[in-house]
């Protein structure tokens, strides 16, 4: 797995992080959190393939056909439609033994739940195997939802990811091993906010609780919001659900260590930002190459979506995809520096998004024809590349 500089944190995400307009009479769980394990990928072979640096083959991808619209557009999409699942829990698929390989991917959807007063909104993570297209499931979050937020005791700040969110530096919401999923949760009789997370069976783990730092009966209501894990999985929170990005430099912030959640301490492990500004340009980021440069993306003219190397010393930004006529996003260098993947679709008409992979100094992306098929409604049901194992 390849290093990264630790990026900070969500921004006004976790704050607008869910769709307005949702509700229901049902109280959701908040039962103690039993660790159920790592969720892993299994090495499909014994030796780990070799991934190769020459541009023409990029790991053995099938080379992109069709007509040139100045990106090389992708043929009919070859992918197997995805179902949706009607029910809140669905068995995980993993492997026994090895570790979490590929790339890693988030779609983001929801369905109305049976109650008739509340949606489900689903975070599925999958481990893409960049030679063969082929996904393997390895983590699913269900979170209950009312429409009316106001009518129950509580409800949850979820993550926002994608393009459309434009947060920046979605694997931060996940712990290593894709066992947590970052949440807060707002409690509307005490105006409180207890920042946490999610395990795979739908239980919120209250940390602020845990931790000791909920109000008393007469002393004033805590806002922790949940900002999300280190690589070494450290849980990082602050106090402010809905502070904005600029503001985040006033707030402060604490951290925990997974396996000691006696204790917190001052300070954010997060310290670098999930979002540049530059001028009036924002700017999300995607990954850390190293300590001067990142892979971001940005909104452009006609509403597109652009991805570029941003160098941090200079400012400079190098877009690295060809064309004009896609929208581009959550681009992740492969672990040895020498490829980029990225999330692309038209820009124009009603194509998917796929995956793509470029050489690192740029060359004709190659289309990853693969087993899953993402939502084109990246407003409701977004999707992001977290990050390549």
């Amino acid at each position: 797995m390849k290093k990264k500089v630790l990026a900070t944190v969500v921004t006004l995400a976790l704050s607008a992080m869910v769709l307005a307009g949702c509700g229901s009479s049902q109280e959701p769980a908040t039962a103690s959190y039993e660790e159920t394990g790592p969720a892993v990928y299994a090495d499909e072979a014994e030796e780990e393939p070799a991934i190769s640096t020459e541009p023409a083959t990029s790991v053995g991808l099938e080379d992109v056909t069709g007509e040139n619209d100045d990106f090389g557009r992708p043929p009919e999409d070859e992918c197997v439609a995805w179902e949706e699942d009607d029910g809140i829990e669905e068995e995980v698929v993993v492997a026994e033994t090895g570790e979490i390989e590929g790339i890693i991917v988030v779609q983001n959807y929801f369905y109305h739940a049976d109650d008739g007063v509340s949606n489900i909104f689903v975070y599925s993570v999958q481990a893409v195997n960049p030679n063969t297209g082929e996904s393997t499931k390895i983590a699913e979050f269900s979170v209950r939802r009312p429409y009316n937020v106001t009518s129950e005791d509580s409800y949850y700040l979820l993550p926002l990811i994608g393009d459309t969110n434009m947060v920046g530096y979605d694997q931060r919401y996940f712990s290593s091993d894709f066992s947590k999923m970052a949440a807060t949760k707002i409690i509307n009789d005490k105006n409180e906010a207890h920042a946490g997370w999610f395990d795979q069976s739908g239980n919120f783990f209250d940390v602020t609780e845990a931790l000791g730092e909920q109000s008393s009966d007469f002393g004033d209501p805590v806002t922790y919001n949940a900002v999300g894990f280190t690589e070494d999985d450290l849980f990082v929170y602050n106090d402010n659900p809905y502070a904005i990005f600029s503001a985040w430099a006033e707030l402060n912030f604490r951290f925990t260590d997974l396996n000691a959640l006696n204790i917190s301490q001052e300070g954010n492990p997060l310290d670098d930002s999930c979002q540049i500004i530059n001028g009036n340009k924002l700017y999300a980021i995607s990954d850390y190459i190293d300590d001067t440069m990142c892979l971001v993306y940005y909104h452009d003219k006609g509403n597109k979506t652009v991805s570029a190397k941003y160098d941090m010393n200079s400012g400079e930004v190098i877009p690295y995809i060809p064309g004009e006529s896609r929208s581009n996003w959550s681009g992740v260098s492969s672990p040895d520096g020498s490829q980029i993947a990225f999330l692309s679709m038209p820009k124009e008409g009603n194509g998917n998004p796929e995956i793509f992979i470029i050489p690192f100094e740029g060359g004709e992306p190659e289309k990853l024809n693969c087993d899953i098929v993402f939502s084109n409604d990246t407003s409701t049901s977004p999707s992001s590349i977290l990050e390549w194992k």
